[in-house]
């Protein structure tokens, strides 16, 4: 593990940050739990990954979102959102995060953490590519892809279209 990656700083300091994502991905707190546990596990297993000029969250959030969504497929596909637990996180439309992780689960992984960033997390594109270290191009190219399939998943009617908030 690289000397500038201390895991049990990042824990202290990113650890809630991290378990409201995987409990936002996973909808149950005792799975978002053991998800973060696991993420942290992976961070030092892989911390030779971290490449310094990075920033810790936005790579926490890529194992994050790593292990939930095998966690998610794992559970064979079922819906593990349940709006009741969903509904107790402040500023998450729950019937908003469920339809968006069903569409999630055939994504990509750059797609995948671009479209929670924008459509959950409610990110301006620019957050979105400074979190993911891609251009504002790409990541606009990303989200009308994602809009697109959307639309063709749900008829018609999708995730909003990528634009400037």
């Amino acid at each position: 593990m690289p000397a500038g990656l201390d895991v049990e700083e990042l824990y202290r300091r990113y650890g809630q940050v991290v378990f409201r994502r995987c409990r936002v991905l996973l909808g149950k707190e005792d799975q978002a739990m053991d998800a973060m546990q696991d993420v942290f596990i992976r961070a030092i297993r892989y911390g030779r990954s971290f490449q310094a000029e990075r920033r810790p969250l936005p790579w926490l959030f890529q194992i994050a979102n790593r292990v939930c969504f095998d966690r998610r497929r794992r559970m064979q596909r079922e819906p593990v959102c349940e709006t009741e637990s969903l509904a107790a996180l402040p500023g998450v439309d729950p019937e908003r995060l469920a339809e968006v992780l069903r569409l999630l689960d055939g994504c990509d992984r750059l797609t995948r953490e671009i479209a929670l960033a924008y459509h959950v997390e409610e990110m301006s594109m620019e957050e979105v590519a400074e979190h993911v270290g891609r251009s504002r191009k790409t990541v606009g190219k990303r989200l009308a892809r994602f809009g697109a399939y959307a639309r063709e998943r749900l008829g018609g009617r999708g995730a909003k279209e990528g634009g400037a908030r």
